[in-house]
């Protein structure tokens, strides 16, 4: 499809002119500055606008206070030692709500029915 429009001549010209419009009105010419530059002095604008609103953006903010001790934790604390597949096995950290893993099973004849 891109073929079709460099096969017409007059399609061709139509195309490279609306590209060159494009262009000319994004930058602009000699005499007329294009949106570009419309842009970049209304982001300049906005940016000391913004300066004048804030302050002085040059000046840096207050460091703010380094705690000199820090509680590290040891090399020990860090490792997990458990092992299997319970993450957490009885002992360490158990609590009294155990839950039973238990099946029951009733086996009921054919012919019979649950209350």
């Amino acid at each position: 499809m891109y073929r079709m429009i460099f096969e017409k001549r007059w399609a061709a010209i139509m195309f490279v002119s609306f590209m060159l419009l494009s262009a000319i009105s994004l930058v602009g010419t000699r005499e007329d500055a294009g949106a570009l530059s419309d842009v970049q002095r209304q982001v300049a604008g906005q940016r000391e606008a913004f300066d004048q609103t804030v302050g002085n953006p040059e000046q840096p903010a207050a460091e703010p206070a380094e705690d000199d001790e820090a509680d590290f934790a040891d090399d020990e604390e860090l490792l997990d030692t458990a092992g299997g597949d319970e993450v957490d096995p009885a002992g360490e950290n158990a609590d009294n709500t155990a839950v039973s893993t238990e099946t029951v099973v009733e086996l009921v004849e054919p012919g019979q029915e649950n209350n």
